[in-house]
């Protein structure tokens, strides 16, 4: 007996998080996969047993030309995060979440 191939249940959708991004542009499926693609590269690199999370790497957004402070999270290997702060105001909140001062949600949201 030959084995049967599975359909495919839908296609590729064009985009995802149209309803959580409403009046945004949302990701196309060939951005969702080339950030997957990096967020692998990224994991091979394991930065967070090189860097402790208070310690930046700055880059230039290239679109706006702001600076971007990125942190890396995952030196416990609980969590194994990448957090990029966009601009002045984001590096200061950055520095109060690393000294304690937001330590709850609602704390954070208030401060944006």
């Amino acid at each position: 007996m030959s084995k049967r191939l599975a359909k495919s249940v839908s296609p590729t959708p064009d985009h995802f998080f149209e309803k959580q991004l409403s009046g945004e542009t949302p990701p196309s499926f060939s951005t969702l996969e080339n950030l997957y693609e990096l967020a692998g590269e990224l994991c091979a690199l394991r930065p967070w047993h090189v860097l402790d999370e208070s310690e930046l790497v700055l880059t230039r957004d290239p679109s706006t030309g702001e600076i971007c402070y990125c942190s890396v999270i995952g030196a416990l290997g609980e969590v194994l995060a990448m957090h990029a702060y966009i601009g002045s105001e984001s590096y200061r909140l950055f520095r109060d979440i690393a000294a304690g001062e937001i330590t709850h949600p609602g704390e954070f949201f208030a401060a944006l």
